[in-house]
């Protein structure tokens, strides 16, 4: 069973906060997915995704990832990538991601 949380939250207002901890992974899937229907649904001005306590990531963190930038593309929407632990630089630079995304240093 793969240990992790899925949290999406507006802060600040106007804006939403999806923190993800522990181990992403297909066992993540579900939460992932509803969490791009909110965001779809709530339309913040910037998106801040928090993967500093991310210890483990795989290919469908990637890809939520990557359908995040899609739907702030298409929104015209800011997507901030704050903090993303070692497991996720590993993960998107092996994926050749590294520049896809803004990234800042802290939450």
């Amino acid at each position: 069973m793969t240990h992790y949380t899925c949290t999406v939250r507006p802060d600040p207002p106007g804006d939403l906060r999806i923190t993800l901890t522990g181990a992403i992974d297909l066992g993540s899937r579900g939460d992932l997915a509803d969490a791009v229907r909110t965001t779809s649904t709530l339309r913040p001005k910037t998106i801040h995704a928090d993967l500093s306590g991310v210890s483990f990531f795989s290919a469908e963190g990637a890809t939520f990832l990557l359908r995040l930038r899609k739907l702030a593309d298409l929104d015209m929407l800011s997507l901030l990538i704050e903090a993303p632990s070692q497991p996720v630089r590993r993960v998107l630079a092996g994926l050749g991601l590294t520049d896809e995304f803004r990234v800042g240093l802290t939450t």
